[in-house]
């Protein structure tokens, strides 16, 4: 996703920037996080390994943890 997000200007508000990094996402990975119901996607592009993991995107731990992280981090340079 940062190759996508990379020389971006902030949006003004924490609410544009989470709307940025969702369709950033989806872009990438080609799923709409609000929509999809499954718990990981496989895309092959992201297979660069040999472990179980190699190519697996967990859409849980997206929602719940690493989007909330950069939302956080962008929302502490809106602040700050």
């Amino acid at each position: 996703m940062s190759e996508y997000v990379n020389g971006l200007v902030l949006p003004p508000s924490v609410g544009e920037v989470e709307r940025l990094l969702k369709a950033t996402f989806d872009r990438v990975v080609a799923v709409d996080l609000a929509t999809e119901t499954a718990p990981w996607v496989y895309r092959e592009e992201f297979a660069h390994g040999s472990g179980m993991s190699s190519g697996n995107v967990h859409l849980e731990t997206w929602r719940a943890e690493l989007l909330p992280t950069l939302v956080d981090r962008a929302r502490s340079q809106l602040s700050g």
